[in-house]
């Protein structure tokens, strides 16, 4: 062994006393540099504070939305080994997830048919009935990669252009796979100025009437003797709004806890709120021209997860709190930049929307953190399936 230990101190160049040399010295450096720093550094005194809360198993998960793309399908995604989402440790999945689901068949796992919109709901191309791809999300296949992934779904139901019966027959046909039907989500931002929202629901009271109905019906269902949805979580549409919103969206939130504020009996069957945040980069150099992104580009994105949470803070969360004091659902959050600089799928994006995630959960009341989207492009997705990511 010395042997082999005087080889490789010659090897370097070195013998036993100039190699002990070199190490005192070494040391010597080390310890006042050691010194230097603690007669110039600040103390700082670290304590834990006092906002505690319970983490739920299930809070945080992805939408399924981009699942309606080649590629990434529920029947296809099923196929991958191991699966592509395991890693996550996903708590829940919501589906379908996004304005899908206001057009959604759930037997058929696709769109309606223009032929079954009620009166007044008139065609919307992006939601077309027919199926080029034959792609596969029904019941069957979201169940198989459910199972993988063991996550509870968020069950995102059609108010718009279904009734609440044929609803509540698919979750018994949900129950019956094995699913298990925790968590409803009734409707996907009505507050929007999209015609067919205004037909259904001209003003946020009737949004707000229509789901004391639903959700009365839901909690209340007696299938001998057993209320089977009594335990489920039904959470409505809410929303957030800056002063350049249009009057629909900026009145929608408050015209809604004022109502139940002032019928609590009926607001008794509504357990959370849902609101969804995109927001923007936030740097004056994400103009278009360029594709480039500074150091400077991504500190003012990271500032924007702690700046825009805090609106929310100081607004929605607050006054959901103080009227209500019902669960927070936040069922669609990201970055919203959709020009040509490359914002989106960096790692300033991904540190963004991680520490967004962290920022909600400085609130009790945010019971679900369901980032959108899982599959898709660059622009949003967690797993890129598509050329431009």
């Amino acid at each position: 062994m010395k042997q082999k230990t005087e080889n490789y101190f010659n090897y370097l160049g070195l013998n036993r006393p100039s190699f002990k040399r070199i190490w005192l010295w070494l040391l010597l450096f080390i310890t006042c540099v050691s010194i230097s720093k603690q007669v110039n550094s600040q103390v700082y005194a670290v304590s834990l504070s006092n906002n505690i809360r319970d983490i739920q198993e299930d809070i945080f998960g992805l939408n399924g939305t981009n699942t309606i793309v080649a590629g990434s399908s529920w029947g296809e995604l099923q196929n991958i080994q191991p699966h592509p989402f395991c890693k996550l440790q996903l708590g829940n999945i919501r589906y379908p997830g996004g304005q899908v689901s206001n057009w959604w068949n759930l037997k058929r796992g696709w769109f309606l048919n223009p032929l079954e919109y009620p009166a007044g709901i008139t065609y919307h191309p992006a939601y077309d009935n027919t199926n080029p791809f034959n792609l596969d999300n029904g019941l069957d296949a979201f169940k198989a990669n459910s199972d993988m992934l063991n996550a509870n779904p968020i069950w995102s139901v059609n108010t718009l252009t279904s009734n609440k019966e044929y609803q509540t027959a698919f979750m018994f046909a949900a129950r019956a796979k094995g699913f298990t039907v925790k968590n409803i989500e009734l409707g996907v931002e009505y507050y929007l100025e999209y015609d067919n929202y205004k037909e259904k629901y001209p003003s946020p009271i009737t949004y707000i009437k229509d789901m004391y109905d639903w959700t009365g019906y839901l909690k209340n269902l007696n299938v001998n003797s057993i209320h089977p949805f009594g335990n489920t979580k039904l959470a409505i549409v809410g929303s957030n709004s800056n002063s350049k919103d249009p009057g629909r969206r900026r009145e929608w939130l408050n015209c809604i806890l004022d109502d139940m504020q002032a019928n609590p009996s009926l607001a008794q069957n509504i357990d959370a709120i849902t609101i969804h945040d995109y927001f923007g980069a936030g740097s004056i150099h994400f103009n278009g021209l360029s594709n480039l992104m500074s150091p400077d580009d991504a500190k003012c994105m990271i500032n924007q997860a702690y700046t825009t949470t805090q609106d929310l803070y100081d607004n929605e969360f607050l006054d959901i709190a103080n009227k209500t004091g019902k669960e927070i659902w936040m069922t669609e959050y990201n970055l919203y930049d959709r020009t040509v600089y490359s914002v989106h799928a960096t790692w300033a994006h991904g540190l963004t929307i991680a520490l967004k995630s962290l920022r909600y959960l400085e609130q009790p009341l945010v019971t679900k953190l369901c980032m959108h989207t899982m599959t898709g492009d660059g622009g949003w997705a967690s797993f890129l399936v598509m050329p431009m990511g």
